[in-house]
């Protein structure tokens, strides 16, 4: 999803509001305690594209919605959980305290499937890779990554390890490519 879009700043404050309230779903309605809260972080959008926003992300599988009476519950799917999990891993300023967090994995040839999986969302998630099954980052994402797995629904065969390190050469290019750092 587009970093700054509208869709995903909807995303970002349905999401936030159902961590907040602590429930798996909200109404959906003017009427609703919390709408007018997100109406006004959206304010500046016409009330068109914010409808077309909440339908981008229905029709994308980010969020499900149940009728009752005129009421519309919406509840966050696992994509849509992932999607905020790496986003509100990213906002803001990182500070780097100068080590790598680094993801090594040993996933059987019969598991090559999940293997590409594994892959496909460590550099979804933003990790860069150094080796085919070595992915590193320069924050501490080990707790916010196992959400992610788990949000996933895969069981992964094989072999899973976390390391901090404190150099990975040549340094340059990494910090380059992180341009936070």
């Amino acid at each position: 999803m587009k970093a700054g879009s509208l869709t995903l700043k909807l995303l970002l404050a349905v999401g936030n509001k159902i961590k907040e309230i602590g429930k798996n779903f909200l109404e959906f309605a003017p009427e609703s305690p919390w709408y007018p809260e997100i109406a006004r972080s959206l304010y500046t959008m016409a009330p068109r594209k914010i409808y077309d926003s909440y339908y981008v992300l229905k029709n994308g599988g980010y969020i499900k919605e149940k009728k009752i009476g005129k009421k519309r519950i919406i509840y966050l799917t696992n994509k849509g959980k992932m999607e905020v999990l790496k986003n509100e891993f990213w906002k803001g300023e990182k500070k780097w305290d100068g080590k790598w967090r680094v993801i090594i994995f040993d996933i059987p040839e019969e598991s090559s499937r999940h293997r590409d999986f594994l892959r496909r969302k460590l550099k979804w998630f933003g990790f860069k890779e150094l080796q085919k099954s070595v992915w590193f980052i320069p924050y501490d994402a080990q707790k916010e990554f196992e959400e992610f797995l788990k949000l996933c629904n895969v069981r992964l065969e094989g072999d899973i390890r976390y390391l901090t390190a404190e150099r990975i050469e040549p340094a340059v290019t990494f910090k380059d490519y992180f341009n936070r750092v």
